[in-house]
C-alpha cells in the first residue's frame, strides 16, 4: 500500500474522521495502527498498516535481549498505540488521549510518507509542510 497527497477532513463529535478512498485497505476488516508522534512542531498521529507494525515489531525484538530499550520500547508502542478499524463510510475514530495529545479538534490534515500516513492538527501542520519545502529540490533529484 502507498500514499500520496494530503487531504484536509473535518472531525466530528464522536472523532471520527475520513480516510481517502485510495488510502484504504480493500479488505472489510482494515485496520490501522495509530501512535503519537513527536515533533520539532508538536505530536501528531503517525498512521501504519498491521504489515508496517510487524515489520517495527520484527526491528525491536531483533534487538539483543539485555538492550534495557528493548522492553521500554516495546512497552511505550504497546501502550500508546491503537488499532482502529474503519467503518463503512471509511471513517476511523480516533481515541480520546491521542486526539487529545495531537491537538485534533474539528479539523485535520491527513498527510502522506508514501508508505504510511500521518494525522495533523492543521495550523500544527503549517511550519512542518515550510520546513518541508527545504528538501523539494532533492526531491526531485530521486524523481530524474
Amino acid at each position: 500500500m502507498s500514499y500520496h497527497g494530503a487531504f484536509e477532513h473535518g472531525v466530528d463529535g464522536q472523532r471520527r474522521l475520513q480516510v481517502p478512498s485510495d488510502w484504504r485497505p480493500s479488505r472489510e476488516d482494515a485496520k490501522f495502527i495509530l501512535i503519537p508522534w513527536k515533533h520539532s512542531n508538536g505530536t501528531c498521529i503517525r498512521v501504519l498498516t498491521p504489515e508496517k507494525m510487524t515489520e517495527l515489531l520484527a526491528e525491536v525484538n531483533a534487538m539483543p535481549n539485555d538492550n534495557p530499550r528493548k522492553n521500554q520500547l516495546k512497552r511505550y508502542i504497546g501502550t500508546h498505540s491503537a488499532a482502529v478499524t474503519l467503518d463503512k463510510a471509511g471513517r476511523i475514530c480516533l481515541p480520546a488521549e491521542l486526539a487529545e495529545s495531537a491537538g485534533i479538534t474539528t479539523k485535520a490534515k491527513l498527510v502522506s510518507l508514501l508508505d504510511r500516513f500521518e494525522i495533523w492538527n492543521v495550523d500544527r501542520y503549517v511550519p512542518v509542510a515550510d520546513d518541508d519545502e527545504s528538501v523539494a529540490e532533492d526531491a526531485v533529484r530521486y524523481l530524474a
